[in-house]
């Protein structure tokens, strides 16, 4: 008795996977630390050399030779650009070369390799990147011209808009208003190629913004503090109210009256409160004059 049997055959595909490369990342004129991601074996003599080096550069910018010296003593070379502001620390977990004073030409790819004395060398790559802060940040009006300190005066009840600009910086930094703690305005736009602005516009100036503190400030990390920058808001605001006062008790012809203006809420203090209107005074037929005095509450 005979079977047939089918045989199937499925394809059968590798397919590369590409890990993501870490990234660090430092502030130009700062250190910069690159793990090594390797714990050190407890036998000393299992690795022979850990070396850095630089992009696709055949030559190591940093070595450790473990066959001279101890494990935790080796002997260290580094090439004569390096040698000032480089140091790897094998004793750390992992092992971290710091950089010191970097700049925008230390930014790339770095490639630690570990060799070993009987087995195949084990490679970590990790990619550096250097932020530039901004440069300067200044707080302008619509015509442009800076401010600082207190700007004003401006009438209450009038439209304001300000001008926030932040100077170079890599990667572009964010650029935001504040007032006190609360966040006011997060749009920027590029105003050329090395500035960046936001614009806050308060559509109507009110008595509550009277000597607040508005405050622009621009980042482009959370490794150094963000440039800001301050004014205040200087007001001349309306007087809350004008009202005449008048005695209570019945006039007489011939008796001379005396009426009180009064104001309140205004700043700056009124000095004068204007002049009276004649017609609005008569009595009967009888002469009058007008005493003009004026009283200012605050």
């Amino acid at each position: 008795m005979s079977h047939n049997l089918s045989k199937s055959f499925f394809p059968f595909y590798l397919i590369p996977v590409t890990l993501p490369v870490p990234e660090y990342k430092a502030v130009a004129g700062g250190d910069a630390h690159l793990p090594c991601n390797f714990t050190l074996p407890s036998d000393p003599e299992v690795v022979s050399l850990m070396l850095w080096y630089r992009e696709q550069e055949r030559a190591p910018i940093y070595t450790v030779d473990f066959r001279k010296g101890t494990r935790d003593n080796p002997k260290h070379f580094t090439v004569p650009e390096y040698a000032d502001r480089s140091y790897f620390d094998v004793t750390k977990l992992p092992p971290t070369i710091r950089l010191d004073s970097v700049t925008a030409e230390d930014e790339g790819i770095y490639r630690c390799n570990i060799e070993f004395r009987r087995s195949r060398t084990v490679t970590r790559i990790v990619k550096l990147k250097i932020l530039i802060p901004p440069l300067s940040v200044v707080i302008m009006d619509d015509r442009g011209q800076r401010l600082k300190g207190l700007a004003g005066p401006y009438d209450e009840g009038a439209y304001l808009s300000l001008l926030c600009e932040a100077e170079g910086g890599d990667p572009s930094p964010s650029v935001t208003w504040w007032r006190d703690r609360s966040l006011l305005d997060e749009k920027i736009y590029r105003a050329s190629k090395n500035y960046v602005r936001n614009e806050l516009v308060i559509l109507e100036l009110r008595r509550t913004d009277l000597l607040v503190e508005l405050t622009c400030q621009a980042s482009n990390t959370n490794l150094t503090r963000p440039l800001v920058e301050h004014i205040k808001i200087d007001l001349n605001l309306k007087p809350l109210y004008v009202r005449i006062t008048t005695p209570k008790k019945p006039l007489k012809v011939g008796e001379e009256l005396k009426l009180h203006c009064e104001t309140s809420g205004s700043d700056p203090l009124l000095k004068f409160l204007g002049g009276w209107t004649a017609f609005a005074f008569r009595v009967a037929r009888s002469p009058f004059r007008i005493a003009e005095t004026s009283r200012t509450a605050a």
